[in-house]
């Protein structure tokens, strides 16, 4: 009985190791690039970044032989670097955790060239980072959540040094003239800046919902300020020091962000803020019972609801008149991945289809050809990105340049 135990042990360890040996025999397509990743590059999406629940460290897959840059102390680290402002950095926070910038896919500790070159500068979980041609700067949550740390490594991951550590979530925006601004909190309430030359660290927004930065201005809503269920839309000028109000929007109304515009709705009137004089302009109108959706390439994409059931996405913009994109049942969602929207749709007597949509054209979202298991994880400067277990595969450009120029 032994004996007959023992070999059906032998024969499920063979069939296991038979089907590794077939997983690992998967090739991509010819016109495909591949680029290697770790598990920890597996993504979660979803419309906002907070609703998925992020993992901590001990859920994330460690990489085998990772040998982290050289921790210096900060001083010597900046004396490495040149003179760095707020313009030069881009932050990865809202795509996905996943960056294509001058030719490099940024993500979750590594940098991926496209040709094997990969650097890894962390085996930590990472979720909120921001690049500069010379530095990245980049937060690790803790796994009780209630912590993190700021670090700054150089771009050729070389060296590293350990900034700050900040309460909750944080999201390290940028450097400028010295000062580290970041954000910290349970929800990234609070905006503060770290003197790296004396260690001072100073809380110069509170109570506020981060929205992004333009330039050499902050703009977030201040959630201390609030009256009839309305909230302030405020910026804060690098330069003069200077917080001041913008506008009043309704609470229960995200402001939405397309290419450094910001959009938000009231009255069924959709209003653009100007970026060059902070002021809200009507930009135009959608129909009563319609709620803002989407605004991509100045298009704004809105949703009707016949009834329960029966919902629709509509399509308006300055330029062109309001019409309808697809009539969907009620399960429909939508996530930005980079620098295109996918739209989730389960349509009508079709069934849940997958779209990106750059504001003009709704295409069915391509595939890796001849593989259906792969993982939309990123679409930026006119590529998409896919993984496949450990392996991230960019595809073919899918629009021209004129469209969406290079940010190379």
């Amino acid at each position: 009985m032994k004996k007959i135990f023992s070999l059906m042990i032998v024969l499920v360890m063979a069939v296991s190791t038979f089907a590794g040996c077939q997983t690992k025999e998967k090739s991509s397509s010819p016109d495909e690039v591949s680029i290697e990743a770790t598990q920890d590059e597996a993504v979660n999406v979803a419309t906002h970044d907070e609703a998925v629940d992020v993992a901590t460290q001990d859920e994330v897959a460690q990489n085998d032989g990772f040998t982290a840059p050289e921790s210096v102390d900060v001083n010597e680290l900046m004396m490495d670097l040149p003179e760095l402002s707020a313009e030069d950095f881009v932050s990865g926070h809202n795509d996905c955790h996943m960056l294509y910038h001058n030719g490099l896919l940024y993500t979750n500790g590594k940098i991926y060239d496209g040709k094997g070159g990969d650097k890894p500068y962390s085996d930590e979980y990472i979720r909120y980072f921001s690049i500069n041609d010379s530095v990245i700067l980049y937060a690790v949550l803790d796994k009780d959540k209630e912590q993190s740390e700021i670090w700054a490594v150089l771009a050729d991951c070389s060296r590293r040094a350990k900034l700050t550590l900040a309460k909750g979530y944080s999201d390290p925006l940028f450097i400028d003239n010295g000062l580290l601004y970041y954000t910290e909190g349970v929800v990234r309430d609070s905006i503060n800046t770290l003197d790296l030359n004396t260690g001072e660290i100073t809380q110069i927004v509170s109570h506020c919902h981060m929205i992004m930065t333009i330039g050499r201005k902050l703009y977030f809503q201040d959630m201390s300020d609030r009256e009839d269920d309305e909230t302030a839309l405020c910026c804060y000028d690098l330069d003069t020091k200077e917080q001041k109000e913008i506008c009043r929007i309704t609470g229960s109304n995200i402001v939405r962000v397309d290419h450094d515009v910001m959009y938000f709705e009231s009255n069924n009137t959709v209003y653009r803020l100007d970026p060059q004089t902070d002021s809200p302009e009507e930009y135009v109108k959608i129909p009563e019972e319609a709620w803002l959706h989407i605004i991509v390439n100045g298009t704004v994409v809105y949703e009707e609801a016949a009834d329960f059931d029966d919902h629709s996405l509509w399509a308006v913009s300055d330029t062109q008149p309001a019409h309808k994109l697809l009539d969907t049942r009620k399960s429909h969602f939508d996530y930005k991945i980079g620098d295109a929207y996918i739209l989730n749709a389960n349509v009508m007597d079709v069934g849940i289809i997958d779209y990106y949509y750059d504001g003009t054209e709704l295409k069915e979202r391509p595939e890796v050809e001849g593989d259906e298991e792969h993982i939309l994880v990123c679409v930026d400067d006119g590529k998409f990105f896919y993984q496949d277990g450990k392996t991230i595969l960019m595809s073919t450009e899918y629009v021209d340049e004129d469209t969406y120029p290079s940010k190379k």
